[in-house]
């Protein structure tokens, strides 16, 4: 039995086992996420969502710019949920920190209320999204789980059908 393992492994969603000419293809890895707040009830809560999620997977926790970066960089999460107003900085920063090392990465911003001003900053860095946290939980797992999904389609590099 041979295990195939394409890389890079995380952003591939055809993973499986080959026993002679039969494939078993394995369900897909959980979108791995970051989770940067102030609030220790806050990520505990945002925690407890992420780890009832199958589709979704804690990589850390952290309270800090610095911390987040570090966590980033040891284990390159595919999402990071981020609150903008940190103790030793802002989520704008590591926002932009993230962007020049993983473009791809999806950087949700969180903020306590909804402001137009952060929506607007959020955008203009490139921000996947800004959520505030006066709308619950709910959204912000709607949208870590449609990510999850997106990240997880097969890509296919057939052409389009001919129309009719």
């Amino acid at each position: 039995m041979t295990l195939l393992l394409p890389a890079p492994l995380l952003t591939t969603p055809r993973v499986g086992i080959r026993q002679g000419s039969n494939f078993m293809t394995l369900p897909p890895l959980p979108l791995s996420v970051l989770l940067v707040d102030r609030s220790p009830p806050v990520r505990s809560h945002l925690r407890a969502v992420l780890n009832q999620e199958p589709s979704l997977c804690l990589a850390g926790e952290a309270d800090t710019c610095a911390a987040a970066l570090d966590l980033f960089i040891r284990y390159r999460p595919e999402a990071v949920l981020v609150e903008v107003c940190l103790p030793d900085g802002s989520g704008f920063d590591i926002l932009q920190c993230i962007r020049q090392v993983a473009p791809d990465c999806a950087v949700i911003l969180l903020c306590d209320a909804p402001d137009p001003c952060v929506d607007e900053v959020g955008r203009l860095l490139g921000a996947t999204r800004v959520c505030d946290k006066a709308g619950g939980i709910k959204p912000i797992r709607d949208i870590l789980c449609r990510l999850a999904e997106e990240s997880r389609r097969p890509e296919s590099n057939a052409p389009p059908p001919a129309g009719p």
